[in-house]
Parts: structure tokens; sequence; C-alpha cells
């Protein structure tokens, strides 16, 4: 540490007031560090007349009095690529428990407003597992096998706590939805702060025979086509219980729309996917004409029907297999550099002749799905001494496409990367980053929020992820980080690791794992495209719920905000301990946005600015129950609002 305070003292944090950031994820402050600064002090000629532990608030007041600070722009990344997809369990933990917990502070917003308990301290219970395995050891990988197992089930607890307080809170928000009408009501749900088209899928189950179809309808009472997944029959033939599959339209910001199961004794208008096994394995809606190798299942081509062009160069969502003898921090190599050390190897794509490759195994060949909603296909076969299987879906109305993937691992130090060659040849690799985006150099791999984009002046091609942080671009190639077979090989025992301990399960042996990514090709750039509504659209999906048929004071269909224009994005919404709402947006789209606007559809009593730590401030104007405001790039806002409670006349 003492070198670190030499340079924090005297060339970072020059003045009489010394500010900096200062400490060990796993351990407290402690005498040794203020002797240890002291120490550094002294022997710069300075005398430490008193030391405090401050919160940021107190850091950025001291910070807003120096007008001298120097200004560092750019980033640290890439540091310690392995960490990316070791574990990589750990990272799909993470996603999903910050999407089920992000969802419980929103329906407990809902659940507030029509008179329900917020159940902070519920969800607090929940949060802090979760943000516990933030530390960047646990949310690295880089632990023993113990330790590894207590993370799992720390986030096995938040999500069961999240998912049981979404169940409760939306059954405040059901029980209020007037769900009179023929058939089984539908409840689509929407988690985002803008209203979105998407798919939905939906579970019902009939108690007569007889049924031998189906219509679903929407709030108006229009057909939506809908596609037959499963079926349960009686004995004489008829629907016993179904899972279905459609296309959602326009459902509102935090909101819903309701969808109508109507049975029929007919023929009504569902569909039953067609499926076949080596049919042509040919795919084309509005937006693609897509074909795949019927033996391996390689996309072999994408024809992006917007501008008439070939959006892949070679076989596409292909796995490669590599040898790595890296450990837990790096790839290919152990341990040898420190944290400020920036990776500056190149990374690029597999070579050939010295990794394995999915498109060249094969078994039985793949199959086919068509149907009014999505089509899709599917293959799985042997991948040397492990298994490989796809399923790739393309949806009617809907430009994304949806890939699950999943690798039986076998084999000891490994990793597994999926490639998509492009056609675009002269682009830009850019990355979300958290609460925004940036341009990145190609042939390094990086972390990745939700998405990246590989872009030229005129269209772009989009990879978007779930929980798969590790992303790289190089030669044209969109690759993405699956997982890695490996362990921690050397480390000091001073490093918290005693002799002994095992790491072994991060070798991933005999676990098939799934992994869920997406692909958009688009026109223009990444603004243009939207990326950073696609992308949490994919990984928000719509919820479904029953309702049973009763009265109630909210309409068919509903929302309760309204946040505009596009780039600007719901970070959060959550009750505040005094009985507030808290919102939080930022601009994603990296311009300037004049008279950004949050519209509810409740009555706002007060608002108010608020800092980061939702200290509240300075009172805001409220027109219509919408706050305006201008946002510079990347900005991030924090409202605190009082909205009245259980107002649900006049919302028809």
């Amino acid at each position: 540490m003492f070198p670190g305070l030499r340079l924090l003292l005297k060339e970072i944090l020059p003045g009489a007031t010394r500010l900096g950031v200062l400490g060990n994820p796993t351990n407290p402050w402690t005498a040794l560090m203020v002797r240890e600064i002291e120490v550094a002090a002294r022997t710069l000629g300075m005398q430490v007349q008193r030391l405090e532990v401050q919160r940021p608030t107190d850091f950025e007041a001291a910070t807003a009095r120096r007008s001298n600070l120097p200004v560092i722009t750019g980033e640290r990344n890439p540091l310690f690529q392995g960490i990316y997809s070791s574990r990589i369990e750990l990272k799909q933990h993470m996603r999903e428990t910050e999407r089920l917990l992000t969802t419980a502070e929103k329906t407990a917003v809902l659940a507030q407003w029509l008179g329900a308990p917020s159940g902070h301290e519920m969800t607090w219970r929940a949060w802090e597992p979760a943000l516990f395995n933030v530390t960047h050891d646990l949310a690295s990988g880089v632990m023993t096998d113990p330790v590894y197992e207590d993370t799992v089930r720390g986030y096995e607890f938040s999500e069961r706590l999240a998912n049981e307080m979404i169940e409760s809170r939306l059954a405040t928000l059901l029980d209020h939805i007037d769900s009179r009408g023929e058939g089984i009501a539908l409840a689509v749900f929407n988690t985002l702060g803008s209203s979105r088209t998407d798919v939905a899928e939906a579970e019902a189950g009939f108690a007569e025979s007889g049924i031998v179809d189906f219509d679903l309808l929407d709030h108006q009472g229009n057909v939506v086509p809908a596609q037959l997944l499963q079926a349960d029959r009686f004995k004489d033939g008829g629907l016993k219980r179904i899972k279905l599959a459609f296309i959602a339209k326009e459902i509102p910001g935090l909101g819903y729309a309701i969808f109508r199961i109507v049975p029929r004794r007919s023929p009504g208008t569902s569909q039953t996917a067609v499926r076949e096994a080596n049919a042509d394995p040919t795919f084309e809606n509005e937006f693609y004409r897509a074909s795949f190798d019927r033996d391996t299942g390689a996309m072999t081509s994408l024809r992006i029907k917007a501008g008439d062009w070939e959006a892949l160069s070679g076989p596409a969502n292909v796995v490669a297999k590599e040898e790595d003898n890296g450990d837990f921090w790096e790839l290919y190599k152990n341990l040898d550099g420190f944290q400020n050390v920036v990776m500056t190897r190149p990374l690029p794509v597999p070579d050939r002749s010295k990794a394995l490759f999915s498109d060249q195994f094969h078994d039985q060949q793949g199959t086919t799905r068509q149907g009014s909603v999505f089509s899709e296909y599917q293959v799985r076969h042997p991948f040397g001494t492990n298994s490989f299987a796809a399923t790739v879906r393309f949806y009617a109305g809907l430009p994304r496409i949806d890939f699950k993937t999943q690798i039986l691992n076998n084999d000891r130090n490994v990793r597994y990367r999926v490639l998509f060659p492009t056609t675009l040849k002269k682009g830009k690799a850019v990355h979300e980053i958290p609460f925004g985006a940036i341009e990145r150099p190609q042939s390094q791999e990086f972390p990745a929020q939700n998405w990246v984009d590989w872009s030229d002046a005129s269209h772009g091609i989009a990879l978007l992820n779930r929980g798969l942080p590790g992303n790289n671009i190089s030669d044209a190639t969109l690759m993405l980080s699956l997982m890695r077979s490996t362990r921690i090989r050397n480390y000091g025992e001073d490093g918290s690791y005693e002799k002994g301990m095992s790491s072994d399960s991060g070798l991933e042996l005999g676990k098939e794992l799934a992994f869920r990514y997406a692909l958009l090709p688009h026109r223009g750039d990444w603004r243009e495209a939207e990326l950073y509504r696609v992308g949490l659209e994919f990984n928000n999906p719509l919820i479904v719920h029953k309702l049973v048929p009763h009265k109630g004071a909210l309409p068919a269909r509903w929302g309760l905000l309204e946040v505009s224009p596009a780039n600007v994005v719901l970070s959060a919404l959550k009750p505040a301990k005094d009985g507030s709402t808290v919102i939080r947006v930022y601009e994603a789209g990296g311009k300037a946005t004049p008279n950004a606007s949050i519209r509810l559809h409740s009555k706002i009593a007060t608002a108010n600015e608020a800092n980061l730590m939702e200290d509240p401030g300075r009172q805001i104007k409220v027109r219509n129950n919408t706050l305006q405001f201008d946002l510079h790039p990347f900005e991030i806002r924090t409202f605190k609002l009082r909205l009245q409670t259980g107002r649900l006349q006049n919302l028809q």
C-alpha cells in the first residue's frame, strides 16, 4: 500500500485537505492503515493532523470547493480478462438477481400507490446478499469452493425472496383490475419505463372436455396470432392444459394490457407450429431470410431485407473451444499483474488450427419449427468429449433474433466463445457500460452491460447478452465468452487462501450450462437502433399472470408512467423509507436532451430533485403530473415524488 499512498498524497491530491478512496474489501479500517498514512505523509514532509472516514456526500462537498482538480477521462478496462467468464453462473445470477430486485422495487411502488405497505425492510433484506456479492472477488468468481457455494446460496436467497415479493405486489395490482369478460384473462406486465412490443408466453387450463381450439383476443377484442407450444388433452382429444406464445404489442410503461384466451368447440385461430426433422432449415420473416447448416446448426446466411445486404461473412453462432491454462484472473496464463496494469495483448478470433469448433461435429440433423408467432431451428450433437445444443428463434413483427446455447463440459482448462463473423469490414466497436456507452478498441475483451455493437456508416449488428459480460470484436467478428474451465493455480496464502483449499468446481466438469444472447442487425449506428432499450427488453421479459373474473377500478390497459424521449431510460423506481417515491433516469444516447419528461398517471403532490444518495434537494415544478427537465449526455438525474395514493377514479 505504501507506494500508492505516496502517489495519492503527493501527486493526485495536493492541498491542505486530502480526499481519497482507500481500503480493502475484506478488511475494515485499522490502526495499521492509519499508521501507514502517517508514515507516508512524513516521508513527504507533511503532517497528518486529523483523519476522518466520510460519506460520499461529504466527499462531493469537499471536492466542489476545489477549482483545480484534474479531470481523468477514459477507463481502466480491461483488467483481469479471465474473470469475465470464470464461474459464469455467478454473472448470470447477478444479472437475474438485479432484474428481480429492481422489479420488486417497481411493483412495490404500484402496491404502495394502491394502499399496500411498501415492504421496504423485506426489499433490503433481499438486496443485502446480492450487494455483498458485488465485492470484486465474489463477483469475479476468484474464490475457493466453500466461498463459491456460499455466494450461490446468497444469490438464491435473494432471488427466492424477490420472486415472492413480486408475486405478492403484482397480486395487489391484479386485484384492482376489472377482469370480467369472456374466457380466461391474462395480464401482460411490462417492468420498463416506456411502452414496448415483445414476445410473451402463458399457460392456461380448461375444466371442460370438448375444447378443440381457442382464440386469443387483445384488450379491444381483436384477434391476436397465438402459437400453441404444448398441449395436454382429455381422453376425447380436447384441450386440457395449454402453453402458448404471442406478440404483445405496445404494453404501457410500468403497466399492463389484458388479453383473453377464449376456448372454442370448433376451429379457432390458434396455430400449432409445424415441426419437421431433416427439413430445409431456411427461415424468413418481414426482416430477414436466414439459412442454417442442417447437420451442425451453424447459421450460414442472414440476409437483411432493409437495404438488401448479407450480414454474415462465414458460419455464425459457432462455438470455439480453446485450450486455456490460465487461472480465474487471467486468460491463457497465470496471474502476474497488478490492478493498475491495463491488458494490451491482442485477443484475436480463435484459430481453427488450434481450437475445436462446434461446426466440425454433427449427429442427427436439426429440427425446424415454423408458426405464426415464431420459427426456430434446434440442433444437438457431440462437441469433442462434450455436447453442444442450440436453439435459434425468429419472431413475426420483432426484429430481434434470440439464441439459446447449451454446453455440457467434460474438459479441464478450456474456454468457450461464440462467434458471429460479419461482412462489415470497417466499423466502430461500441459497448454499453453502466449508464452509458463507449467506443472501444478492437481485439480486446471488455466487460459490456447488455450489448455490443459493430456499425459502419450505413448499418450495423448488435450482440445482446444476458449475464455474459465478456465481449470482443476482432476482424469484423462479434465474439461472446460463454464460459471457462479453470481454477486457482498459484496464489499467496496472505490473500485469504489457505494451502489445500479446493477451487475445482470452477472447472465446470459435468455441468450443462445454458447461455442466452440475441442478435439485432439494424440501420444506422447504435443510437439510431436504440440499443439501450433493446438490451433492456431482452434482459427484462414480459411477465404474464392469469386473473380470476372480478370488478376493479383499473381498466384493461394501463401504465403508471411514460419516460420520453427514447434516449431517456428509467434506471430505478422504488419506495423510499419516508414514504416518497424515488425515480432515477439517465440519458443513454450520449447527446444533450432538452425537455425530457416523466409523465405519471397518478396525482403528484410534490417533487424534489435528489442526489444519488437520494437526499432531497430543491423542489421542482410539476405540470399535469409531468416532470420536465434537461439532460446532459449520459447524465443521471434522481427525483423524489409524493404520490397521492388510492386515486383510481377517472382511469378509464
